[in-house]
């Protein structure tokens, strides 16, 4: 089961986003992201949301299972947009990474 499946339910088809479709690099949005990260407010505002998301869920009475899912819910999205954040920063890592051993790994010579 997908990660969407598993938060908003089987019954509901995945988003069809791509994030490989903005025609940036890896390195890119990695540089993006870094700076996302690194914005005071940026992580000042995904606390907030994320902590008040939190709270309205734990208040709500154990009755309330419907409100309590779509709670949840919102609160898990929160909490992938900034793991999909993070693994920008780790792919665009990785992706220097390679291209650094790339760089000096030494080449075959032709006709050999």
């Amino acid at each position: 089961m997908s990660i969407f499946g598993r938060i908003f339910g089987e019954k509901r088809a995945e988003p069809t986003v791509s994030i490989k479709s903005s025609g940036l690099t890896a390195q890119e949005r990695g540089t993006y992201a870094r700076q996302l990260q690194s914005n005071p407010l940026w992580a000042e505002l995904m606390d907030a949301l994320e902590g008040e998301s939190f709270k309205v869920w734990a208040s709500t009475d154990l009755q309330e299972s419907e409100a309590r899912e779509h709670l949840y819910r919102h609160y898990r999205a929160l909490k992938m947009i900034r793991a999909r954040i993070e693994s920008f920063v780790c792919n665009a890592a990785y992706e220097e990474s390679l291209e650094a051993r790339e760089l000096n790994t030494p080449q075959p010579e032709k006709g050999r």
